[in-house]
């Protein structure tokens, strides 16, 4: 019974202190932990472009990835961290762009498309004025 809860006791020490590593980094905290990956998972690899960094292998992505590291270590905000990227990389940067007057049209476009597709739809459809005058 004694070395179940020894073996007990180290399972969760161990699982504790894998939690507070991520990707090789160490934080003091579940919750730096927690804002590296989520993060990692907004930022656009830009040499993958279709990938976070967290889920890309590109030297470029583990240099971000460092960078990100040291700015929450540094204890900066998830905005501040956002602000230094794009202020570097643009706008591009981030998987889901800000809601800006650069990128209105990148937000609305999906509407505008359906509505133009609609428009283009009703008007093929309905009977031209020459054939109602025969």
């Amino acid at each position: 019974m004694r070395n179940l809860i020894l073996l007990l006791t180290l399972l969760l020490t161990l699982t504790t202190a894998n939690a507070e590593s991520v990707n090789g980094f160490q934080f003091t905290n579940p919750q730096d932990a927690d804002r590296f990956t989520a993060l990692t998972q907004e930022v656009r690899c830009v040499v993958c472009q279709s990938q976070s960094i967290a889920d890309s292998n590109a030297p470029l992505a583990k240099d971000l990835q460092t960078k990100i590291y040291q700015l929450i270590v540094q204890k900066k905000s998830d905005q501040d961290i956002n602000d230094y990227l794009v202020k570097r990389y643009g706008e591009f940067i981030l998987l889901r762009p800000r809601f800006n007057h650069l990128t209105y049209f990148l937000w609305f476009f999906p509407l505008i498309a359906l509505c133009l597709a609609f428009l283009v739809l009703y008007r093929l459809t309905q009977p031209t004025a020459s054939s109602n005058a025969s």
